[in-house]
């Protein structure tokens, strides 16, 4: 049988890491379409007494169903052990559990669950866009301008600034034009 030295025991479990002792939110990625199933095999394998709360972002408006904002993302909240991570990762399902080292998952920030909270309670419907880093190309998808392509050289969070060129002006001038982010599609 091998044995470890003491140096290198030491080195794995500073290496590995320690849970938080203190109850947090951890997210999970899970292949597409088992999200409600691995929320159901949690809540049965543990009920109240390891997991405090699952959270599964669902939007719902008026005129659609019920629809994930992050598929194959899954949410829950405790106070992580060996048992709540091998059966969580081991759920039909699972992908991964989101983290930095070998069986310690990444704590999320409170802050950002309680913002994610508030944006699935807002009366606006939410979407996931891209973020439109400033060199990307970009093209307008909708209204007067659609069609137009261009470099991004400026964003907020209602517009994106696009820089577009035409033949007929010289190779250094260009025209420079404000879209509601909405009307923007960015190009591989």
């Amino acid at each position: 049988m091998y044995k470890l030295a003491k140096r290198d025991r030491q080195f794995i479990e500073t290496w590995r890491g320690v849970y938080a002792p203190e109850v947090r939110w951890y997210a999970a990625m899970t292949r597409f379409g088992t999200e409600q199933s691995v929320v159901r095999s949690m809540h049965e394998r543990f009920g109240n007494d390891g997991v405090v709360e699952t959270l599964l972002p669902e939007i719902a408006s008026a005129d659609s169903p019920r629809e994930l904002l992050f598929p194959c993302y899954v949410f829950i909240r405790c106070r992580m052990s060996d048992d709540i991570y091998m059966d969580w990762a081991a759920c039909d399902g699972v992908v991964s559990v989101l983290g930095r080292a070998w069986r310690i998952p990444a704590a999320l920030d409170d802050r950002e669950i309680r913002h994610l909270k508030g944006i699935l309670a807002a009366p606006q419907r939410p979407r996931v866009a891209k973020p439109a880093r400033v060199g990307s190309q970009a093209e307008v998808t909708a209204g007067i301008l659609q069609g137009l392509r261009g470099r991004v050289v400026e964003t907020c969070a209602a517009q994106v600034k696009i820089e577009t060129r035409f033949s007929f002006l010289d190779s250094m001038t260009a025209i420079v034009i404000a879209v509601p982010r909405t009307q923007i599609r960015l190009l591989e």
